[in-house]
């Protein structure tokens, strides 16, 4: 994940999804790599909110492109 990137919010708990839903798609406006694959974005999203997530909980718009094969 790099700064630039579109995301969208993910995680398989549904109680957390829905508070993303009208904030998705966002934009990665800044990145700590903590360690190897420890990775925190700040993302901008779509409904003007800037928060800080683990990578973890963050989906590629173009690995979901890639993986639809668009």
């Amino acid at each position: 994940m790099k700064v630039g990137d579109l995301v969208n919010f993910y995680t398989r708990a549904d109680a957390w999804q829905g508070i993303y839903t009208d904030a998705s798609p966002g934009i990665i406006i800044g990145v700590t790599d903590l360690k190897a694959e420890n990775i925190v974005a700040d993302v901008y999203w779509r409904n003007g909110t800037i928060t800080r997530e683990h990578s973890s909980f963050l989906q590629s718009l173009e690995d979901e492109d890639e993986a639809r094969g668009t």
